[in-house]
């Protein structure tokens, strides 16, 4: 593990954005990967870093931290919004327990995790020699009308780790579309925007559950 209390922008440059890291995470872990992400967070197994953080008392002068800085583990229990893993910002509110003083408001920018600790802590299952035909995702279909559509920019970035986690055979549209929706269950993922980022040929596979996509 790296010495997460001092650390250089140009150090965690090249570490796992939080959408990278989910999927590593589902492909060890699957449906689940979000809830063991958030209590590995919660329980301090797992050591985030923001590259940027912002502090504020109630609506007073906002105080910025332009430097990278160890996300301190008791603040995951107090995060205050429910996109992090697709927009890699997190929002956290930490109220007052007598409910006299005003909350504070701590906002981390970029949070990036250290790749040697992901690949320590969602190994990936040695393929087989004949691999079987990889199992989609379970999801239960939700009306797309009650989700935000997911920003291009982070199915982009989604779609470029879902091709470190995949190998070639493995990566069909059905495959590719499930994943992205267990990866961003907050948002809706249009199958077509996802067939998109495919190459030309590849594969549809085996169809899952469907949502209106």
């Amino acid at each position: 593990m790296a010495d997460e209390d001092n650390l250089s922008a140009a150090q965690i440059a090249g570490w796992l954005t939080a959408t990278e890291t989910m999927v590593v995470a589902l492909a060890s872990k699957g449906q689940f990967a979000g809830q063991v992400l958030n209590e590995r967070l919660k329980g301090g197994l797992l050591v985030a870093v923001a590259a940027k953080t912002s502090r504020a008392i109630g609506t007073g002068p906002v105080t910025v931290l332009d430097r990278p800085q160890k996300i301190p583990t008791t603040l995951w229990q107090h995060r205050a919004d429910d996109s992090f893993w697709s927009s890699g910002d997190a929002h956290f509110k930490v109220r007052d327990t007598r409910h006299v003083a005003p909350p504070t408001n701590v906002w981390c920018y970029d949070i990036r995790f250290d790749p040697a600790d992901i690949a320590a802590m969602f190994p990936r299952p040695e393929p087989e020699s004949a691999p079987p035909a990889p199992a989609e995702p379970v999801i239960a279909p939700e009306p797309a009308a009650n989700k935000k559509p997911l920003p291009p920019a982070a199915l982009k970035a989604w779609y470029e780790a879902y091709k470190l986690a995949y190998a070639a055979h493995e990566r069909t549209l059905e495959h590719a579309y499930s994943h992205a929706r267990s990866a961003f269950p907050d948002k809706h993922v249009v199958r077509e925007r996802v067939r998109e980022l495919m190459p030309a040929g590849a594969k549809t596979g085996p169809k899952g559950p469907r949502a209106n996509g």
